[in-house]
């Protein structure tokens, strides 16, 4: 039970620690805002903005070794914290889009670099979309002006 209430404690900070982040970064108009929470989904939180989900997915093998190689856990810590996570299938359904880690850091990066930039890319066609639509219900005459 002590675990559980930790949690609670805990993710209830995290989570209003979030929403502070994404409101200040709503306020200035960051087109993206990223966060690492690696209990996302298991907590069940519901952001107060909207939100893309990604899964960085690493098959359970390579996922045992990196974190043998560089963090000297051992095979009882590593399924310990493993346990308290949904299963990758789970999370990977779960998730907006997926980007595979079960390469060298080199190709991830490569392969994480195109997808933002399509992201970016698409946040500012929305952006441009939401703007033709304004437009279009205010009337030209009242075109609002727009920074950026």
């Amino acid at each position: 039970m002590f675990k559980r209430d930790l949690e609670q404690v805990v993710h209830g900070e995290v989570w209003a620690r979030l929403n502070d982040f994404w409101t200040k970064a709503h306020l200035r108009q960051e087109p993206l805002t990223f966060a690492e929470i690696p209990l996302w989904f298991e907590t069940g939180f519901k952001p107060k903005t909207s939100v893309l989900t990604i899964c960085v997915r690493t098959p359970k093998k390579i996922r045992f070794e990196r974190l043998k190689n560089s963090r000297h856990w051992s095979d009882e810590k590593i399924n310990a914290i493993e346990g308290w996570q949904w299963d990758e299938d789970r999370k990977a359904k779960s998730a907006d889009y997926i980007l595979d880690n079960s390469k060298t850091i080199a190709v991830f990066e490569t392969n994480a670099k195109k997808f933002f930039d399509n992201l970016l890319l698409r946040a500012s066609q929305d952006n441009k979309a939401a703007e033709n639509k304004l437009i279009e219900l205010l009337g030209a005459e009242n075109k609002p002006e727009i920074c950026g």
